[in-house]
């Protein structure tokens, strides 16, 4: 539930990444480099939110 709530109130990030990566030409390098980034910041964050033992209740 947590996991779930937490990209709940990061939707509109990943839906901004998301609409920066379908503008973009698929084969470049430009392209590569904004995937990488946001899946290591996705991925950072909820490895944050796993690490995070303040939750209440979850």
């Amino acid at each position: 539930m947590r996991y779930l709530r937490e990209i709940f109130i990061l939707a509109w990030t990943l839906a901004g990444s998301a609409y920066i990566l379908v503008t973009l030409p698929p084969g470049s390098d430009t392209f590569r480099y904004a995937l990488i980034i946001t899946c290591v910041a996705f991925v950072m964050h909820m490895i944050s939110v796993a690490l995070d033992r303040d939750a209440d209740g979850d």
